[in-house]
């Protein structure tokens, strides 16, 4: 039996249909629906072969819609931790200090979650500032309540360190990287739908496609092979994870820390998907990327303010 016209199956469960008008559009107002038309029977192939697909890194397109859920009741099992605790090296100093459009990095970055009713808010900060009671008050004075923690010598420590602040009650967790003041909240609520939804899931990450062509190299330079583009994804922030399957990742020894939460959990054998978005979700690594940030807000005043209907 097909669909409605106005229904579309979720990926990973065609049983879940979202319930939609034609007037709906997405979760995101302003944003018109542009899901592709696909037919009933191409989004139900059996469980067993989804998995398979995952272990081949293969990533879910962002524009998919996601199941049936109650946004606030989801995200109130749900804790934030902007992981901003590194001292810029590379930067030259302290960059979550550094304004852009009249508000510190860190602050925007932090405002930029309002939409989004998590229950919990938590910000990892290297020592020096964790212990600056001036900048804590400053930082207070945002929308929701915030817990500052000290964070550790690695970013996965300092993942750590906000996962263990958390309630534990709660059930999952948004890792996000402080130096990205524009995260993507469309595709970071349909990672939230779809891992709340679906059990089999450790993980839902948002990623960027790649455009550029990507060779493999040897140690001396020589390309070795042209990697399909169509096969990778630039991963980002927010990465949701479940809270105790990433803690269980992170307990597990390996001779290199994991880069980020998919890959802790990758090694643990879970399986993580990558909503893949066209947004701009800039990280702010250098000086330049400060003028980029700049230009960015001045064309697009409300570049991180987009209204979310929490249904």
């Amino acid at each position: 039996m097909g669909a409605p016209d106005s229904c579309q199956a979720s990926t990973l469960n065609p049983s879940r249909a979202w319930n939609c008008s034609q007037d709906a559009g997405c979760p995101i107002r302003g944003q018109p629906d542009r899901s592709p038309a696909l037919p009933w029977s191409a989004l139900a192939p059996p469980l067993a072969s989804i998995a398979r697909l995952f272990r081949h890194d293969i990533s879910i397109r962002s524009r998919l819609r996601p199941p049936v859920v109650n946004l606030r009741e989801v995200f109130s099992g749900a804790a934030l931790v902007i992981v901003a605790a590194g001292r810029g090296t590379r930067f030259g100093g302290f960059k979550q200090l550094t304004p852009i459009g009249g508000e510190s990095l860190l602050k925007r970055t932090m405002s930029a979650f309002d939409e989004l009713p998590f229950a919990q808010r938590i910000v990892v900060l290297p020592r020096e500032l964790h212990a600056n009671a001036a900048l804590l008050r400053d930082l207070s004075g945002a929308r929701y309540m915030w817990k500052f923690v000290e964070g550790g010598d690695e970013r996965v420590d300092s993942v750590k360190a906000g996962i263990a602040a958390m309630d534990s009650k709660l059930e999952f967790v948004a890792v996000h990287d402080g130096a990205r003041p524009f995260p993507p909240l469309e595709a970071t609520w349909r990672c939230m739908a779809e891992l709340a939804a679906q059990p089999i899931l450790a993980g839902a990450i948002v990623a960027a496609p790649v455009t550029d062509t990507l060779k493999r190299v040897d140690k001396r330079g020589g390309i070795v092979e042209t990697i399909p583009r169509g096969e990778v994804r630039r991963a980002e922030t927010p990465q949701i994870v479940r809270r105790d399957l990433i803690l269980d990742a992170f307990a597990r020894t390996h001779a290199e820390p994991p880069t980020d939460e998919a890959q802790a959990l990758e090694r643990a054998g879970h399986l993580v998907v990558a909503f893949t978005h066209d947004e701009i979700n800039l990280k702010i690594t250098t000086t330049n990327d400060i003028a980029i940030a700049e230009a960015l807000l001045n064309r697009r005043p409300n570049l991180m303010r987009p209204e979310i209907e929490t249904r």
